[in-house]
């Protein structure tokens, strides 16, 4: 008689996605930049690969600082004191930036690559150079637009996000971390009823980093305000902070397909 074998699935492993950070860390915006960044830090081994660059009028390159670094804060504090990303004098220019970006880095974006932009696309009436954003449309993945601003203040004054949102898969008001939920979490809904599998138990090898991010923001809780005031953030932060990590968990595993994220108080928890 056949002895009993173990049953194995023929379903192949999903394919991890490529994800590139463009994110501009000037003034107001710079906060929830960087929280970002961490968030992104503490989920890069659920990427085949992550690159994330920081720009203000000039744009540098800053992978190297989170790759192999586990004090998250480290990192954080060598992007905002090592980074190269003044190129003339500090004040934000969206056009100059994209285009030394493609220029140094386009070959990068492949079609197994998700672009999210990080910023308010204040450009200090600059030239926009969206054909830059364009051509990311062309050859990515996805391209998102994250806006930490309020919609009700987009293309007003300076800013200029209507002008690159028209070549992106979306723009998304994210000013806290409800809106920055919401948005991953629909992202990896499109991805669901687009019939792409989602690893669900690979990840977990990383719930140490997303802890030890979650110490190093309840430190910069304790720092601030009253009794009253840090146990509110606490509170708020706890229950953000676990949907978030879950919902980025099935953001980095959704399968690619053959051709196919400062203090969080600064960030802001709620609306």
């Amino acid at each position: 008689p056949s002895s009993p074998r173990m049953l194995r699935s023929t379903h192949p492993r999903p394919a991890k996605p490529e994800l590139m950070v463009v994110a501009d860390i000037s003034g107001s915006v710079a906060a929830f930049a960087r929280f970002t960044l961490m968030l992104v830090y503490a989920m890069q081994g659920q990427f085949s690969k992550v690159r994330s660059f920081v720009f203000i009028d000039g744009i540098d390159e800053v992978t190297d600082y989170f790759r192999g670094e586990e004090d998250i804060a480290q990192a954080i504090h060598r992007v905002n004191t090592e980074a190269d990303v003044v190129w003339v004098d500090g004040h934000s220019d969206y056009g100059h930036a994209f285009e030394v970006f493609w220029e140094r880095y386009g070959k990068g974006v492949g079609p197994k690559t998700t672009v999210l932009l990080l910023g308010d696309a204040r450009n200090n009436y600059h030239a926009s150079q969206a054909w830059v954003v364009k051509e990311m449309q062309h050859k990515a993945r996805h391209v998102y637009w994250l806006n930490p601003e309020p919609r009700s203040y987009w293309n007003t004054g300076d800013s200029i996000v209507g002008e690159y949102g028209t070549h992106t898969d979306g723009v998304f008001e994210c000013r806290n971390l409800r809106q920055l939920e919401a948005f991953v979490e629909k992202r990896t809904e499109s991805e669901r009823l687009g019939g792409r599998p989602i690893d669900t138990v690979a990840g977990f090898d990383h719930l140490r980093l997303l802890q030890k991010l979650a110490l190093d923001c309840f430190v910069q809780i304790e720092r601030c305000g009253g009794a009253r005031e840090r146990h509110t953030h606490r509170f708020q932060f706890l229950q953000r902070f676990c949907r978030v990590a879950a919902a980025f968990f099935a953001f980095g595993l959704t399968h690619a397909g053959p051709g196919a994220v400062e203090p969080v108080g600064a960030v802001g928890l709620e609306a």
